[in-house]
């Protein structure tokens, strides 16, 4: 995991950042088909990352706090 913290503190970030507090894992999913990523990554202190053609690109979403984890984790239980 500290390798993608890693990665994400050296990707590039956006300069709009969206609050969490109303999203969901189904927004964050939508998003990352369009953008057609492989992977998501929600790393508590960063902003969600999407890989695209093997690049890490921050999400234009405020960074993850353990209640936004917890929160969008228990969206699907």
């Amino acid at each position: 995991m500290s390798d993608v913290r890693n990665q994400a503190a050296q990707a590039p970030a956006s300069r709009t950042q969206i609050p969490l507090d109303s999203v969901h894992l189904d927004d964050l999913l939508r998003k990352a088909v369009e953008k057609d990523a492989s992977d998501m990554h929600l790393v508590v202190g960063v902003p969600p990352i999407l890989r695209v053609d093997g690049q890490l690109t921050a999400m234009n979403y405020a960074r993850v706090t353990p209640q936004d984890s917890q929160r969008i984790i228990y969206d699907i239980m």
